[in-house]
């Protein structure tokens, strides 16, 4: 008789590859229980209902991505951790096991809102966004609630964004352009996250300069 908690486990990793690849609305409950190789009573056995599972995938997925950027957090210098922030997003648009489940799932609550929408995304996303912001400020040397700060990280955080939507639809002529293939090496996409890293660094540095020399006001 199979283990309980490894017909949970199973289900779960597996719901969060489904609901990744598919959506919410664009997977059932005979999908994931067939995909996990299941009985469709164990979805409401260990997590109540399809809204259940789909929740658990969330606070899977996130506290895998957390994880493996958990290093980052221990970089003292901020204009560092930004640049390794960076980096590390960029790898994750490229990741497509466990650990890249959330930039799907956000993809997808994006495109095609769930009912959980509003509580998958104060949960999940917004903090994330937070984080940014406030690495951004950090390293402009201003409070997170200025609006200096949430701009930049605006600017840094949608064309990680694009990249992820790019990649997701299989827009090959847009990924060709920007790293020069459509199925980029890892030297590309390091190439690319190098990039992108050093255009934030000059883009902060010249916000921070017209500040100081606007004496710290807000536009």
């Amino acid at each position: 008789m199979p283990d309980r908690r490894d017909t949970k486990r199973r289900l779960l990793e597996t719901a969060s590859l489904v609901f990744a690849d598919r959506g919410y609305r664009g997977a059932t409950v005979q999908d994931l229980c067939r995909a996990a190789g299941v009985n469709v009573a164990a979805v409401s056995y260990h997590y109540g209902s399809k809204d259940g599972l789909y929740l658990a995938v969330w606070k899977h997925a996130e506290a895998a991505f957390r994880a493996a950027s958990e290093r980052i957090g221990a970089i003292g210098d901020p204009r560092r951790r930004l640049a390794e922030t960076i980096r590390f997003r960029i790898r994750h648009v490229f990741d497509d096991g466990l650990t890249g489940c959330l930039r799907r799932l956000v993809y997808h609550e994006m495109a095609d809102p769930s009912q959980a929408h509003g509580e998958v995304f104060n949960r999940f996303v917004w903090p994330q966004m937070a984080q940014l912001t406030g690495l951004v400020a950090a390293v402009l040397e201003v409070p997170p609630d200025d609006p200096r700060a949430g701009r930049c990280a605006f600017s840094i955080h949608s064309q990680m964004v694009f990249l992820n939507v790019m990649r997701i639809r299989g827009k090959t002529r847009p990924l060709a352009q920007i790293l020069g293939s459509a199925s980029p090496t890892e030297e590309q996409i390091r190439g690319f996250a190098e990039h992108l890293v050093t255009f934030a660094a000059g883009g902060l540095a010249a916000v921070r300069r017209g500040s100081r020399a606007a004496g710290g006001r807000t536009a």
